[in-house]
């Protein structure tokens, strides 16, 4: 619900007024312009107790010195949406950052992330209308099924019941044995009972579905032929491969 919330809109490198975010000391902040991460968009606060936006650009609910969602003095979660201060959408900009060659060293190379998807948190419902972030989840999310794809991919285990010829495979099913080869004299035959592994699970084919999504996106913005993505081509056509 959007009600329980305080949404907070700001441009990145600018002065956050003292009557949407008072000062407390329970918000996670930092105090050095120049040492910011990530958490909370980099609000840093000056000599005056006021906070401020640094260069993150994005949408994040503030958190507390406890990385627990912050509560403000009216009992309410703060949303902050920062967005940039030239007139320029951010999803813009990151797709022209994605076709320059060096792309991939910019995200592999530097000390900060160049973007971060919080997968883990809650998703944010918002009145807003920005479009744009589907290219940033697209490559978000091939980055993290390769992950998943470079190792065991969830398997399920069934049993299957076969008549072999003349081989024993897993263990003897002795009831059907009897009956369908002992009674006929074919004991040459034997009916066996052996556990199959598949990848065929409801889980990898939500996977494989979701990486036809993002493959999609990518061609609907002409992002898989940029050079800055080969990587990301790479990792695409390896997960597409072992999740078949």
């Amino acid at each position: 619900m959007i009600n329980d919330k305080n949404i907070i809109i700001s441009k990145d490198w600018s002065l956050i007024n003292s009557y949407e975010l008072p000062y407390d000391d329970n918000l996670f902040f930092y105090r050095d312009v120049n040492n910011t991460d990530s958490q909370n968009l980099g609000i840093y606060i000056d000599e005056k107790n006021r906070y401020h936006t640094s260069g993150y650009s994005g949408i994040c609910v503030l958190k507390d010195k406890n990385n627990n969602d912050y509560i403000d003095r009216n009992g309410k979660k703060i949303i902050l949406i920062v967005k940039p201060r030239f007139n320029v959408s951010a999803w813009t900009m990151f797709t022209e950052v994605i076709k320059d060659d060096e792309y991939e060293s910019y995200i592999n190379g530097t000390v900060h992330k160049l973007y971060e998807i919080m997968d883990e948190d809650k998703p944010i419902i918002t009145n807003m209308n920005d479009s744009g972030g589907e290219v940033l989840l697209a490559i978000s999310f091939i980055r993290s099924c390769y992950k998943i794809c470079s190792g065991m991919l969830n398997r399920n285990m069934s049993y299957i019941s076969e008549n072999l010829n003349g081989k024993i495979r897993g263990r003897i099913d002795f009831s059907k044995h009897i009956k369908k080869n002992i009674a006929y004299g074919r004991e040459d035959r034997i009916y066996c009972k052996y556990p199959s592994f598949s990848e065929n699970t409801i889980e990898n084919k939500i996977l494989k579905k979701a990486l036809e999504m993002s493959e999609r996106l990518l061609q609907v913005n002409h992002c898989l032929d940029v050079e800055g993505l080969s990587k990301i081509r790479e990792m695409l056509v390896y997960s597409k491969k072992k999740n078949v």
